[in-house]
């Protein structure tokens, strides 16, 4: 998963998986979408970039 660099959002401290998301997402911002990113450690994010951007 990979896309356009995000203007917000990634931060080399949440990590690759969660950083790919949001590139994946802000290169899709057209379309409705929601990502779950599990970590290895576990924790678990949603992300939807819609709501990041308002």
């Amino acid at each position: 998963m990979d896309g356009e660099v995000s203007p917000k959002g990634t931060t080399m401290a949440r990590g690759a998986r969660y950083n790919s998301a949001v590139k994946y997402l802000y290169s899709h911002r057209n379309e409705k979408h929601l990502v779950v990113v599990i970590s290895e450690d576990g924790d678990c994010d949603f992300v939807n970039y819609n709501i990041m951007d308002s």
